[in-house]
């Protein structure tokens, strides 16, 4: 057996899995773990109980020692049997919780041949066709077992081993065989493994001598006293879990999962009640425990629609991990978790496990980050007297209007004006009633432009009006409009009553211009000039100013 560690990215040997992998590797093989105690603890499993070759008379379960019956046939007068009798057929009733697994040609990976039914009812899922790379992702801790099988192949002996996991809340030991079938060639090609699932926290000691203590008596007392004991840890095991959900302190709830046909047909799957939440789950959303319980599942979220999916990829085989959610608090206001999901186990019934993670103060200090940037943003591109946009953010927008009129063939206008005698306002009035006339002409001209057309102060008493998808007439019928609407406004301040009038100056980007503004600002300034010249009050348009000799 070749181990290939450049195999493809769907392999065990990805960069994620190739170290720790390497690692474990070499614990099974000199069967010491004390060197991976980090990734160990990275998968959430205690070190393996393990033994290479072990007595057959002293293997905990009746299915385990039949499996070596078997392959001991198999094997005969060779070191190891040939893969070409590694069939599942072979093993009759054991089956059940037997695999059958081959390595790929290049040794990248295992495929699943068989998963029995024992084993998929307590994973969740049968893993027939699927690879152990593949379940390895979808449960972290098995990359241990994965590991075992590379061990084997390089020792070339039957190997049995304990480890403990909680796939379901309650700590299982999984009691495992590993038995190594070989190819033409003499590599390790094939193993039939048995895998006994547990309750609780067997440690496994060989006894000398068990073969020979096996008396009907014998074994029924052994039979008796291991069913209480599993019993037993059951209990215990359900109790500590029970506890650690009711004293966690991230917010919990389980959901009781249910679907029928027609939800299954569409993918759908839904949720019955809320069987238990903890004191966290009730803090966060303002709610007591007991008022949780009688709420419907789908209702504690903001959106429905997350929840559903989050049920949805639980029933596909997924896991769902810190995926940001809104949770509907009893006041009506929102609370940001980030959310976790596993399908569990729970006093017998199908559930759903969600956990969440408070970071509602970080969003809300995110947002308001948010708003202060835009307000920061707001402040550096609009006039901070009128609040109209400024000079900056004017250029800004002519420039990508410049691009899109030249792209598209589209006409675009600008008018220049700015109102006449304004510094007589400031004179015989003061300053603040210059800046109260300067207000009032933003607030009436604004509301009655098109979305797109961008109305901008200049500095002082000049503004600029930027026209997209204007053409010259339309150009110069809403310049006359604009001196109307500023000559009829009355500004009231203090026992006076304000009125100014205004210069305009019209001109229309042509495609000579090539892809600035300013020229065509700059035909706009010299109407604007003939506007002043002319007498005021009046709007003078760039191509009659040009006409004329300027």
């Amino acid at each position: 057996m070749l181990i290939n560690s450049t195999a493809n990215s769907d392999a065990l040997f990805t960069p994620a899995f190739q170290v720790p992998l390497q690692r474990l590797i070499a614990a099974w093989v000199a069967e010491d773990f004390t060197a991976t105690a980090d990734v160990l603890a990275d998968l959430a499993i205690r070190p393996p109980t393990a033994a290479w070759n072990p007595d057959p008379g002293d293997l905990p379960d009746a299915r385990l020692q039949r499996m070596h019956r078997v392959w001991e046939e198999h094997r005969g007068d060779a070191e190891l049997p040939p893969v070409s009798s590694c069939r599942l057929g072979a093993f009759g009733e054991d089956a059940g919780v037997m695999m059958i697994l081959r390595f790929r040609p290049d040794g990248s990976d295992l495929d699943y041949l068989h998963y029995g039914e024992t084993l998929a009812a307590h994973a969740g899922k049968n893993w027939t066709g699927f690879t152990v790379g593949e379940l390895a992702r979808h449960t972290p801790y098995s990359l241990i077992f994965a590991s075992n099988y590379y061990a084997a192949a390089l020792r070339r002996e039957p190997c049995y081993s304990e480890a403990v996991s909680a796939p379901k809340m309650v700590s299982t030991t999984w009691c495992r065989y590993l038995l190594p079938y070989v190819n033409d060639a003499g590599q390790v090609e094939a193993f039939a493994c048995g895998n006994v699932p547990v309750p609780g926290l067997p440690n496994w000691t060989p006894v000398a001598g068990r073969r020979a203590r096996d008396t009907a008596q014998h074994e029924a007392q052994s039979a008796r006293l291991a069913i209480e004991s599993s019993a037993q840890a059951v209990i215990r095991a359900e109790r500590n879990i029970q506890a650690l959900m009711t004293h966690a302190p991230v917010a919990l709830m389980v959901f009781t999962v249910s679907s029928d046909t027609a939800e299954e047909e569409a993918g759908i799957v839904g949720a019955d009640e809320i069987y238990f939440a903890n004191a966290p789950m009730a803090s966060l959303m303002q709610r007591t425990t007991g008022q949780l319980t009688l709420m419907a599942p789908e209702s504690v979220f903001d959106d429905r629609e997350q929840y559903r999916q989050a049920l949805r990829r639980l029933a596909a085989g997924e896991i769902v991990h810190d995926v940001e959610a809104r949770l509907r608090r009893a006041d009506g206001s929102l609370a940001w978790a980030l959310m976790s999901a596993h399908p569990i186990e729970f006093d017998a019934n199908s559930c759903a496990a969600f956990w969440f993670y408070d970071i509602t103060q970080r969003k809300e200090a995110e947002e308001a980050l948010r708003a202060a940037q835009a307000e920061l943003r707001r402040l550096a591109n609009h006039d901070e007297l009128i609040g109209l946009p400024n000079r900056r953010l004017f250029y800004e927008t002519a420039e990508r209007e410049v691009a899109r009129a030249l792209r598209h063939g589209r006409p675009l206008s600008v008018l220049l004006f700015d109102l006449d005698f304004f510094k007589k306002v400031n004179d015989g009035h003061g300053h603040a009633a210059g800046d109260e006339v300067l207000r009032r002409v933003a607030r009436r001209l604004a509301p009655d432009l098109r979305a797109n057309d961008l109305l901008a102060r200049l500095g002082g008493e000049e503004f600029a009006l930027l026209l997209p998808e204007t053409d010259p007439a339309k150009a110069a019928e809403l310049a006359e409009w604009l001196r109307r609407t500023v000559g009829w406004l009355s500004v009231p301040y203090q026992d006076a009553t304000l009125r100014v009038t205004t210069s305009v100056g019209v001109a229309t980007f042509a495609a000579e211009d090539g892809e600035n503004i300013d020229p065509a600002l700059k035909r706009a300034d010299e109407a604007l000039y003939h506007a002043k010249n002319g007498g005021r009050d009046r709007v003078v348009l760039a191509w009659e100013a040009a006409g004329s000799g300027r």
